[in-house]
């Protein structure tokens, strides 16, 4: 529930940081999600080898796929992530965040064959898929602008990949 409420938090907080902090502009929105995840990793980074009672270091197998999940977990979807977020409000933002579960399961069906899909399971992604555009066009900003919204939906691609 904690984890929960502080993704679902994630994007009003981020807005207010824009606000708090004078945020303009993709150079600066960039700066400040890297500096975010900066100081989340040291704190995983310290956190964890607190509780192994030794400092983590990555092994030199894991290397490859590490880079690889930071490419499409942390640059990719939170590159369109933090831009599209800039350019709408922070209601549609998580509203679209909510495709994740759904995008997550085409994605391990679909592209890696990891999952199969059933027709209740596309049934379900189509019925929320349905729910969750029925939440973004019935608010208050009822557009959709691809830099906007459009980027907030490729992060959840990013994050699923």
């Amino acid at each position: 529930m904690l984890c929960c409420t502080l993704w679902g938090s994630a994007a009003p907080f981020i807005k207010w940081g824009y606000k708090l902090f004078n945020i303009e502009g993709v150079p600066s929105i960039l700066m400040f999600a890297g500096i975010r995840f900066t100081l989340a990793g040291f704190l995983v980074i310290l956190f964890g080898s607190f509780l192994q009672k030794k400092v983590l270091v990555a092994k030199k197998e894991n290397i490859q796929g590490i880079c690889t999940l930071a490419l499409f977990q942390t640059a990719g979807q939170y590159f369109f992530y933090y831009i599209g977020l800039s350019h709408t409000s922070g209601v549609n933002g998580s509203i679209i965040s909510g495709t994740s579960a759904f995008i997550s399961l085409l994605v391990a069906s679909l592209i890696f064959h990891y999952e199969k899909i059933t027709a209740r399971k596309a049934l379900g992604c189509f019925i929320g898929f349905l729910g969750i555009l029925f939440m973004n066009i019935s608010g208050a900003s009822a557009s959709f602008s691809f830099v906007g919204e459009g980027f907030v939906l490729m992060s959840q691609f990013c994050g699923s990949i």
